[in-house]
């Protein structure tokens, strides 16, 4: 009996640990299930964010588009304004050059003015000069008919 004794606390034994083994097989499982359904929220969230990531990304190489498309279009203009500043400049320049020449002229105007000035003063006095010795001639005539009548 013995041996019938030490198989039953065998079977006891052994009956018990395999409890204990399912009881923590039963357990692992539950949490098995439990990590699969977080792990199976955690990959639906993740990708759910990858998703409006992506979302967001095109939205941003949208706008980086269109202010591309936006700069190109003030880069065209204000190269057009550039252009015509440059004609402007240059019209300007040659108006300068025009204004140069006719103040030069101007110059030689008043130059040549003011010595014809200068001669008409000379000739004006040389003109009083002879009015006066045309008057003292005559004087000098009169006298001279007056002494021979």
């Amino acid at each position: 009996m013995s041996y019938d004794l030490d198989v039953n606390v065998f079977e006891e034994q052994t009956m018990s640990e395999l409890s204990e083994m399912r009881q923590e097989l039963t357990d692992l499982s539950v949490r098995a299930g439990n990590l699969e359904r977080k792990f199976d929220a955690m990959l639906s969230f993740m990708q759910t964010s990858f998703e409006n990531i992506n979302g967001l990304l095109d939205r941003v190489i949208a706008k980086l588009e269109e202010h591309d498309r936006r700069f190109d279009s003030i880069e065209k203009r204000l190269d057009s304004v550039e252009s015509r500043l440059d004609a402007v400049e240059m019209r300007l320049e040659a108006v300068e050059m025009r204004l140069e020449a006719v103040e030069k002229r101007i110059e030689s105007i008043e130059i040549s003015y003011t010595k014809l000035k200068y001669k008409l003063q000379i000739v004006n006095e040389s003109i009083q000069e002879l009015r006066t010795d045309f008057h003292m001639f005559e004087r000098r005539l009169n006298e001279l008919e007056e002494d021979a009548s």
